[in-house]
């Protein structure tokens, strides 16, 4: 896991998206196999959702990926809180993250 994490962040820097997305995939495979908190997904998709808005190839996949830490975020935490409240302004406006079509 900690190789993926570390993977993550080697493409994210290198603003390779597709490597990224296929290394965030295989970690929440993981964390979800070993059944780990909705938080470390909800991170991970966040991790993801951030490099694929700055790509407007990726917008579509973009929302998809900030719902779901949206969605694994609430049930973590159950109430609300920045981190929730964040990723719901995400959701409702994926655009208006700073990384919006910053690589393009």
């Amino acid at each position: 896991m900690r190789q993926l994490e570390d993977d993550i962040l080697k493409w994210g820097n290198a603003g390779n998206v597709e490597k990224m997305l296929l290394t965030g995939y295989a970690l929440i495979k993981i964390f979800e196999e070993l059944g780990h908190s909705q938080r470390m997904v909800a991170r991970t998709y966040y991790d993801m959702y951030q490099l694929a808005i700055s790509k407007e190839k990726y917008y579509k996949r973009a929302v998809e990926l900030i719902k779901l830490s949206y969605q694994n975020c609430w049930a973590y935490f159950g109430y609300d809180c920045e981190e929730v409240r964040d990723r719901a302004s995400y959701a409702g406006d994926p655009k208006s993250h700073c990384n919006y079509l910053m690589s393009d």
